[in-house]
C-alpha cells in the first residue's frame, strides 16, 4: 500500500476514536451535572419524572376489593416511590461515571498518539 494512504487511514482512525472518547466524556459529565443539579441545586419532589400509580387502578375498578385500604396503599406507594427515586439516581450516576471511565482513557490514548506523531513530524 501507498505510504501516504496509510498515513491518511491512520489519521482518520486516530481522530475518529479521539472524538468518540471526547463525546463519551462530554455525555458522562453532562449526566453527572444533571444528577447534581436535580439532587442539590433544584431538588424535585421526585427524582424520576415517570412513575405509575398502582393505587389509582383501584379507584377506577368496576368491582374493587372489599379489603382494599387506600391509606395503606398510598403509604406503600410512597415507600416504593422513594426506592424508585433512589434507584434512578444511582443508575444515572453509574451511567455518567461509566461514560467518563470509558471516554477518558480512549480520548487520552488517541490524543497523545496524535501529539507524539505531530512532534515526530516536526
Amino acid at each position: 500500500m501507498d505510504s501516504k494512504f496509510k498515513k491518511i487511514i491512520r489519521n482518520v482512525y486516530l481522530y475518529t476514536f479521539s472524538a468518540v472518547g471526547l463525546i463519551f466524556m462530554i455525555v458522562g459529565a453532562a449526566i453527572l451535572v444533571n444528577v447534581v443539579l436535580k439532587t442539590y441545586v433544584f431538588p424535585l419532589e421526585h427524582y424520576s419524572e415517570y412513575y405509575y400509580s398502582r393505587c389509582a387502578d383501584y379507584i377506577y375498578m368496576d368491582s374493587p376489593k372489599e379489603d382494599f385500604d387506600m391509606e395503606t396503599c398510598e403509604a406503600n406507594e410512597a415507600d416504593d416511590r422513594a426506592t424508585a427515586d433512589s434507584d434512578a439516581r444511582k443508575r444515572d450516576m453509574a451511567i455518567g461515571l461509566s461514560n467518563l471511565m470509558v471516554g477518558l482513557p480512549l480520548w487520552l490514548y488517541h490524543w497523545k498518539t496524535i501529539q507524539r506523531r505531530k512532534e515526530k513530524e516536526e
